[in-house]
């Protein structure tokens, strides 16, 4: 069942995002609501296993305020922010991933795919976390055009969902 819901999530993921980026190399552009939604799309549900770093009370309140700013358009302030929770905890994957999605926000493709890896590599490599790293990644190359990789990194995308067996 988690293969199915992340496949239904990357599928509703990149068509909402169809209209939000363009493939003409010249006009690139990413909306806050279309991260918003690859934010929300990670499977969440009864029985799937997440990993995830203890959080630090300031520099949640920091990733928190960030994505206010962006909802509000102000993607300067968020940058900011993220900074700051990047000197507070400068090994953190998950503002390593925050970076990536800003980065595409702000056009920043490339940026945003190498982001996303570091952050992969120095996280949990299972979990809301990984699926985030991976459909960053495939929707920079889908943006790309590079279909087959896209499709690459959301099978990616998929590995990171672990099921807890059943207890007898």
């Amino acid at each position: 069942m988690p293969r199915l819901i992340l496949k239904l999530c990357a599928i509703a993921f990149f068509a909402s995002f169809a209209g939000c980026a363009t493939r003409d190399a010249g006009a690139r552009s990413v909306t806050v609501e279309a991260v918003q939604e690859m934010r929300d799309a990670v499977t969440r549900g009864d029985g799937i296993i997440s990993v995830n770093p203890l959080p630090d009370a300031q520099v949640a309140a920091l990733i928190r305020s960030a994505h206010d700013a962006q909802q509000k358009g102000d993607i300067s302030k968020s940058r900011t922010l993220l900074e700051r929770a990047r000197l507070l905890a400068p090994a953190n994957p998950l503002i390593e991933q925050e970076f990536a999605e800003l980065q595409l926000l702000e056009g920043d493709l490339e940026d945003a795919r190498q982001a996303a890896l570091r952050s992969y590599e120095a996280g949990p490599g299972i979990g809301p976390l990984c699926q985030r790293n991976w459909l960053t990644v495939a929707w920079v190359l889908d943006i790309n055009g590079e279909a087959d990789a896209s499709a690459d990194a959301l099978s990616d995308a998929d590995r990171c969902v672990l099921k807890q067996k059943p207890r007898l």
